[in-house]
């Protein structure tokens, strides 16, 4: 099944009116605004209308103006005046008033489970994660690294590796490719992931415990050197 992204300005005015047909939706979270509680591309939100006035520390769908959609937590409220701030934010706030709130997750859906947004758990964990938030840059870039390493990657189409004068070297052979004809050398442990994932989906972790594997080499260096690899390969459009 091929995955497909819509953007916000097309998707949430159609979530929004099935959220005032009284309806719940289901959407797939994107990106890290919301951090810990949500991990974008991996958890689901579902969104409500409630019978009640949201509240500080519920997470809602808010309407910013000029087609500007966020999924925030609710930081502050005076009078009309809602404060929103993501938990994956470490400086920086959004503005709106209590109209603009178009719906409230009532539940995450996380690694497959499905989490009540208004759990004494959750509740809780969010008020934790909010006192914390002077050491937040600090906690989030650890979950970050970890996130980071589990993402699934793929050599693209096109590009292969060639035995050119006794050298490893990716050629780029494909129409579609950015930089098909530039040819970059890999040295023999680069040349050794290549050949062990080419043509199917690997993460950075995957590729540290293959180095760890092959070489004498502790974890923390070969995810280092995954990293960097990983880097310069996306640098040059070879992986997606």
């Amino acid at each position: 099944m091929r995955k497909v992204n819509i953007a916000n300005e097309i998707l949430i005015p159609e979530v929004i009116r099935l959220l005032d047909q009284g309806k719940s939706v289901t959407l797939r979270a994107r990106g890290n605004s919301m951090l810990p509680f949500i991990t974008g591309d991996r958890d689901s939100v579902v969104l409500s209308r409630q019978n009640r006035p949201a509240q500080v520390g519920d997470i809602v769908l808010a309407d910013l103006g000029e087609r500007h959609y966020v999924i925030h937590r609710i930081y502050a409220i005076k009078g009309n005046q809602v404060t929103l701030m993501g938990d994956g934010n470490i400086r920086g706030t959004e503005q709106c008033a209590m109209d603009d709130i178009m719906g409230q997750v009532i539940q995450v859906v996380r690694k497959g489970k499905n989490i009540r947004c208004d759990s004494t758990t959750e509740r809780l964990g969010a008020k934790l994660w909010k006192w914390l938030l002077p050491c937040r840059r600090y906690l989030l870039a650890i979950q970050l690294v970890s996130i980071k390493s589990k993402i699934n990657m793929k050599i693209k189409e096109g590009f292969v590796l060639r035995d050119i004068m006794g050298e490893a070297i990716v050629v780029g052979e494909g129409f579609d490719q950015i930089n098909f004809n530039k040819m970059i050398k890999l040295n023999d442990s680069a040349a050794f992931l290549w050949r062990a994932v080419e043509g199917r989906d690997f993460t950075e972790q995957e590729l540290a415990d293959l180095l760890t594997s092959h070489y004498e080499i502790d974890q923390k260096s070969a995810l280092a050197d995954v990293v960097r690899l990983c880097e310069e390969w996306q640098k040059n459009g070879i992986i997606e």
